[in-house]
């Protein structure tokens, strides 16, 4: 089973991290929502993607929270993209188009050489 880094502390990480090993798991008998309202993540990929490369580029940010690591490595205090769909960024509110806001807003503060993502997601809901 792939390790899965969720970035963030509070009890909304803490239950959709309990989800997603239920999910893994094939174990969601007498499972309930986790939050009401709306989410929106936007996928931030290496430049290359979606062909395959060996990359290790070191990621900046000071957003620490909903941040979904899949293409990534933890080196001491750092971490790294290695390639492909890097990671996921997710905001949630109470409307689709404040998560979508939200969600923009905090992509603006991660940077790795060559990141790129999709700027329509969510953009006409």
């Amino acid at each position: 089973m792939k390790k899965v880094f969720i970035i963030g502390g509070g009890t909304r990480e803490h239950a959709l991290a309990t989800k997603l090993k239920q999910s893994a798991t094939e174990n969601l008998k007498n499972t309930s929502t986790l939050w009401n309202g709306a989410a929106v993540g936007v996928v931030l990929a290496s430049q290359n993607y979606p062909e395959s490369e060996k990359i290790k580029h070191l990621i900046t940010t000071n957003n620490q929270k909903n941040i979904y690591h899949s293409a990534t490595i933890q080196e001491e205090n750092n971490i790294f993209a290695i390639g492909g769909r890097t990671m996921t960024v997710v905001a949630h509110s109470n409307t689709i188009q404040t998560a979508r806001k939200e969600v923009y807003t905090a992509i603006q503060n991660i940077h790795f050489k060559g990141m790129r993502y999709r700027t329509d997601i969510a953009k006409n809901r």
